[in-house]
């Protein structure tokens, strides 16, 4: 069998890749972390590479009407024809030095024998890996990477898809996200060291993730996580990979925890965002606390319990581009332009409304054209949050009224703060007396106060009453009861 080299800058890797194996299949064997955010389905363009040396097989015919004569060519559906040298267009490999030198960079060595302890907390989300570290005398930096697991797919359903279809895509899932925090904490501590001219030794790191990502960074096996009851309520362990032996080599006594979820599908993120915000003690109002993803995560915090449910969404919350958060803007417009219908058509009498080729509506719009389909993806996102919001503060029989606040996390709540209100994406009641607070960075922020914390441990204090919405017979009729934009 013919095969080739084809390496990937700016990381230097090289893989030996089979004749007319795509560039994407030889990143994902390679483990290199070449965007695809639509899993490698020719709907995104983010693999898009720059052949800098070598040479790939002539375009296809649908690859040649998407570049259109441009000198990119897509990673999913260019195919090696000899030894290749290619660079990644999109993402921040796309501007990085030729040198990945923070990956093996170890920290520097200080003729001190000063040593200063440190904890470290890791928020291992979707989108973006964040690393926060603080010392002993209150020195705190920070770092966010993007997650190089999106060549799988953005959503954790397509990862976790990859990842039960072949045993060698979850370990590189495993590694890649590894490596991911490796880079961000192998650069704090450098920061933090030179900083304080010695030695900085971690005692205590927290990683938070939701319930997949944990599992998918643990090496857990991932079948129970792909049918009801969808995992459980068990113990992760980081106790193996890159990213523990990084931090056993930094200090073997130090203590490791992934925080454990507080219910079915609702993960170790929302904990630390619940620890962040104190919502395991006495709390003055009840107050809600949405973590927008994949999955959408509700806890209704009161004095004597903690109410949690999670409610599938799709994928427009896992976007920030065209398909996420530019959608929520442009069907807002629509809305108000008269072109989106209540019931989630677009009239096709509108000026800004037409039909391609004769089959699909679309809507021209100044971010971009909006199908019915990306319309019909936002109808779901939006009634799973209200479902899930309005199925937790039933269950709970707290009045709605008395709700002091709304915590969104996760990191796609920097993006809807202008669009919650027209498009309805909260029960009514929620709008006359709580006060909405965006805390993109709530988990982070969490798992760092946690590994700081006296305790080693992660401790819940309360009740947690879990609202099981797989279980519940009108959870449908609820979602397609909530369809329409009210």
């Amino acid at each position: 069998m013919t095969t080739h080299v084809c390496r990937f800058e700016p990381w230097g890797v090289e893989v030996e890749a089979e004749n007319l194996e795509t560039v994407l299949s030889a990143a994902r064997k390679g483990g290199v972390p070449l965007e695809a955010i639509c899993g490698g389905n020719r709907a995104c363009g983010t693999c898009a590479v720059e052949v800098l040396e070598g040479r790939l097989e002539e375009p296809d015919e649908e690859e040649r009407a998407i570049i259109k004569g441009r000198s990119f060519r897509l990673g999913c559906r260019a195919r090696i024809a000899g030894d290749v040298v290619v660079r990644p267009l999109v993402g921040r490999a796309s501007r990085a030095p030729e040198k990945n030198s923070m990956a093996n960079e170890s920290v520097r060595e200080f003729p001190s024998l000063d040593v200063k302890n440190a904890y470290v907390g890791i928020d291992i989300g979707t989108t973006n890996v964040k690393v926060a570290l603080r010392t002993d005398d209150g020195l705190e930096l920070r770092s966010t990477v993007s997650n190089s697991q999106s060549s799988w797919g953005a959503d954790v359903v397509s990862r976790l898809s990859a990842a039960l279809a072949d045993e060698h895509t979850a370990k590189a899932l495993q590694e890649t996200v590894s490596r991911d925090a490796i880079e961000a904490l192998q650069s704090l501590q450098k920061q933090a060291s030179e900083r304080s001219a010695c030695d900085v030794r971690i005692q205590h790191a927290v990683i938070a993730a939701n319930t997949i990502m944990a599992a998918l960074l643990c090496g857990d096996d991932l079948e129970r996580y792909a049918r009801p009851p969808y995992g459980g309520d068990f113990q992760l362990e980081l106790s193996g990979g890159s990213l523990f032996e990084e931090l056993m080599r930094n200090n073997d006594t130090m203590i490791v925890d992934v925080l454990p979820p507080l219910g079915r599908l609702v993960g170790g993120d929302v904990a630390a965002g619940l620890f962040a915000l104190n919502a395991y003690g006495a709390v003055e109002a009840p107050f809600l606390f949405i973590d927008i993803g994949t999955n959408i995560e509700t806890v209704l915090v009161t004095n004597e319990a903690l109410f949690v449910g999670s409610a599938p969404a799709g994928s427009t919350f896992s976007f920030e581009g065209i398909e996420g958060s530019q959608a929520l803007e442009s069907a807002v417009y629509l809305l108000e332009q008269g072109a989106l219908l209540k019931t989630g058509l677009l009239d096709e009498a509108h000026p800004l409304v037409a039909r391609e080729q004769g089959e699909i509506l679309v809507a021209q719009v100044p971010n971009g054209p909006l199908t019915q389909l990306d319309v019909r993806a936002i109808q779901l996102a939006r009634a799973a949050m209200s479902v899930s919001i309005a199925g937790v503060i039933q269950a709970s029989r707290v009045n709605p009224l008395d709700i002091a606040a709304v915590y969104f996390g996760g990191a796609f709540s920097g993006h809807i703060a202008d669009v919650i209100e027209p498009l309805a994406l909260l029960p009514g009641a929620l709008y006359q007396n709580a006060e909405f607070k965006f805390c993109p960075d709530i988990v982070l922020e969490g798992a760092l106060k946690l590994a700081h914390a006296e305790a080693a441990r992660m401790t819940y204090e309360k009740q947690i009453i879990a609202v099981d919405f797989v279980k519940d017979p009108n959870f449908m009729q609820s979602l397609l009861a909530h369809l329409n934009f009210q």
